[in-house]
C-alpha cells in the first residue's frame, strides 16, 4: 500500500469514523479496524470483504480528527484486491455491462417507454464512446473480469454475514 497506510499511522482509535459510517449499521462495517490493520501493514486486508462494503460516502473522512483520508484507503483497498482478482460478483458484473454496453444498467423497451412517457430522448450509447472506454480500462490495467480468485469476495450485502 502506499502513503495512506502510512497516515493510517497516524489514527488515535476515536472511532468517529466509525460512528459517522453510514455503511456500518447496514453490513457491518468498522472504519476504524480497518485504518488500524492498514496501519499495521496487514497483507490479507485487501483480500476480505471489507474494501467492498464502504459506500464512499466520505463521512469517516469529513469527520478524522487525525486528517486520516479513510474513504481514499478504501479505493486504495479495491484497487489492491482487483489487481488480485478479487472482485465481488455483484461489482464484476456491473463492470462487465459497463464495458459491455456503456450502461451501469440493461437498456430495455421499458427503459424506453419510461423515458418516452417522461418526455425524455431516446437513450443512445456511443459504440465509439464505448471502445474509448475499453480502451482506457485496459491502459489503466483493469484486470481480466473472467479471471475470479480461488475464494470467491462476499462484499457485505445487507442482511448477509460476511
Amino acid at each position: 500500500m502506499s502513503g495512506l497506510a502510512a497516515k493510517a499511522s497516524n489514527c488515535m482509535q476515536c472511532n468517529v469514523c466509525g460512528a459517522a459510517c453510514t455503511a456500518g449499521p447496514v453490513n457491518g462495517l468498522r472504519p476504524r479496524e480497518v485504518v488500524q490493520r492498514a496501519a499495521a501493514g496487514d497483507p490479507g486486508l485487501a483480500d476480505g470483504p471489507e474494501p467492498w462494503k464502504c459506500v464512499t460516502c466520505y463521512a469517516c473522512a469529513s469527520q478524522c480528527r487525525a486528517g486520516i483520508d479513510v474513504a481514499e484507503l478504501f479505493y486504495e483497498l479495491r484497487n489492491e484486491a482487483a489487481r488480485r482478482g478479487r472482485i465481488p460478483d455483484a461489482y464484476r458484473a456491473v463492470a462487465k455491462q459497463v464495458l459491455a454496453s456503456g450502461c451501469a444498467f440493461p437498456v430495455t423497451r421499458n427503459t424506453a417507454r419510461m423515458r418516452q412517457e417522461l418526455g425524455l430522448p431516446p437513450f443512445a450509447v456511443s459504440p465509439r464512446g464505448v471502445e474509448e472506454l475499453n480502451s482506457l480500462c485496459r491502459a489503466a490495467g483493469l484486470p481480466d473480469l473472467d479471471r475470479h480468485p480461488e475464494a470467491p469476495v462476499d462484499a457485505g450485502a445487507p442482511g448477509k454475514e460476511a
